[in-house]
């Protein structure tokens, strides 16, 4: 037998790229999508104490420069929303 053939690591190298790729995948999700992010700045809002009891939240920032509050706040009402609340962060 040959002392090194690549026939035989073939198949370690093709697990260890699975398993890297499997790794790469997970962690490479954790950072682009910032997770784990336990805080929001809502969270400061005091009505938001009640999003789990009996109500929930539509959060929408306004970081986009399209972003218009009327429209927004007329959309929502048309559908029926009971509470609309520009919030400062």
């Amino acid at each position: 037998k040959p002392f090194w053939s690549p026939i035989f690591s073939f198949p370690i190298c093709y697990e260890l790229t699975i398993l890297f790729a499997a790794f790469g995948t997970f962690f490479g999700m954790f950072w682009t999508n910032h997770i784990p992010k336990y805080y929001h700045p809502i969270f400061n809002y005091k009505q938001f104490a009640r999003a789990s009891d009996d109500t929930f939240f539509i959060v929408i920032e306004a970081k986009d420069p399209l972003f218009n509050f009327e429209q927004n706040s007329t959309f929502f009402q048309k559908n029926g929303a009971c509470n609309i609340t520009f919030v400062e962060l």
